[in-house]
């Protein structure tokens, strides 16, 4: 079995955009056996025995009969992710052929073209946070719209249907936005039809063409090839850099900027890990080096049945001394947290924004008999203070809601409120 040590979620992946054949009947037993080998590996593999609280083989008795009617593997895993909601923690899930599906919410929705949107929960409804160049920008779109349907969803329905099949509502908001944001992505040179609510209130139908997303396409383990982007800048003597998963095609151009950051002098810099659903824990190591010279300081702890591995810089040569801020918001999760919260519990960074999702259980990905990819729990997971972050979250020292009056404005509050205090004078 391949296997990828994780601290992101499976409902973050990019998927293809071309709708799943029906699954046909399988060999008989195929899905049961599917069921024992998920129950066996999280049985081995979970860091608490007692399951907190959980037996974990009461569920077995209860769950085990559903499977054994199973056919295919859509018809498994509704089962498994019923009894995954009975454990209360992130990163157990079932990966089929889109993000809907592994939602239940859709299918054939994602894929490789875009309409230069980026959209955000601000409660109940879906905005507009962020335009670049492209369709939505050719026909107008601005920030601060809201988004009232993207082809086929409802991002209002998405979001009390993914309410409904949670535990509690941490991270209600990251799963809905995962899926509103595959219904507008789709293969480029596709049309989808979205309807969205102007800042004066009038609705506008459009029916616009997809284009090819920007970025860096690169899989990894049992992920699907997703785009990475990295954007970086220097704004009136601050460092800026943002980028969207946590994948290796990131190293490059981080360190890139960080070196010409540290040339420059720039009085601080800020990493922002806003909608970042995390990736590879590991890279935190890297990265941190730049703003952290003592090999001795944690990060985080893994901490599993056998053993607890330690997350530690690794100093550069030469580091920003400088001021850190760090953006994040509600779909900020695992390796992102990870980062932001490893830094602020260091005292070397500030961060700004919006609790993150409270998502930060280092897991594995591996297939199961039946051919679905399973991503199951390894390890708990604490910040550098001891301060676990699953269910709670990394807490901004500096908390800035996002509002529509801001983005119909064309603001940033979050990003100004943390250049403000790093161009501050010193008192």
């Amino acid at each position: 079995m391949k296997r990828l040590l994780l601290l992101s979620l499976l409902v973050g992946c990019a998927t293809t955009g071309q709708p799943p054949a029906p699954e046909p009947a399988e060999p008989p037993g195929l899905q049961l056996e599917s069921f024992d080998w998920a129950w066996q590996r999280i049985a081995e593999s979970h860091p608490d025995p007692a399951f907190e609280g959980t037996t974990w083989t009461a569920l077995l008795e209860q769950y085990r009969p559903r499977a054994a009617q199973a056919r295919t593997p859509a018809e498994l895993r509704p089962v498994l992710r019923a009894m995954f909601a009975e454990l209360g923690e992130s990163h157990y899930g079932v990966l089929g052929s889109s993000v809907g599906e592994a939602l239940g919410l859709d299918a054939g929705v994602g894929g490789d073209g875009t309409l230069g949107l980026t959209v955000r929960y601000v409660g109940d409804e879906a905005y507009v946070t962020r335009v670049e160049r492209g369709p939505a920008a050719d026909a107008g779109v601005a920030a601060g719209w809201a988004l009232l349907q993207a082809g086929r969803v409802d991002p209002t329905a998405a979001l009390n249907t993914v309410r409904a099949s949670l535990t509690s509502e941490r991270g209600a908001a990251l799963y809905a936005d995962r899926v509103v944001t595959a219904a507008l992505d789709g293969p480029a040179g596709t049309f989808v039809e979205v309807r969205l609510r102007d800042g004066e209130d009038t609705e506008h139908t459009l029916r616009l063409e997809r284009v090819a997303k920007e970025g860096q396409l690169q899989g990894f383990g049992n992920l699907p090839p997703t785009r990475v982007v990295v954007r970086s800048d220097s704004l009136d003597g601050v460092g800026y850099i943002a980028f969207n998963i946590f994948l290796p095609a990131v190293s490059q151009p981080f360190d890139a900027a960080m070196k010409r950051f540290v040339e420059q002098e720039v009085a601080g810099v800020v990493i922002d890990l806003r909608g970042n659903p995390g990736g590879l824990g590991a890279m935190v190591i890297s990265q941190s080096g730049w703003f952290l010279g003592d090999r001795e300081i944690k990060l985080a702890e893994l901490i599993t049945r056998q053993t607890t591995l330690h997350f530690s810089p690794n100093p550069r040569a030469r580091r920003h001394e400088g001021k850190l801020a760090v953006l994040v918001d509600g779909l900020s999760a695992s390796t992102s947290e990870i980062l932001a919260g490893g830094l602020q519990a260091a005292g070397r960074a500030r961060i700004f924004g919006a609790t993150t999702a409270g998502m930060a259980l280092p897991s594995l990905i591996e297939r199961m008999p039946n051919g679905d990819a399973l991503q199951f729990v390894t390890a708990d997971l604490v910040d550098g203070a001891g301060r676990r972050l699953e269910g709670v979250g990394v807490v901004p020292d500096e908390p800035v809601p996002l509002t529509r009056a801001a983005l119909l404005t064309g603001q940033d509050p979050v990003l100004e409120a943390a250049r403000a205090w790093i161009l501050e004078e010193p008192q």
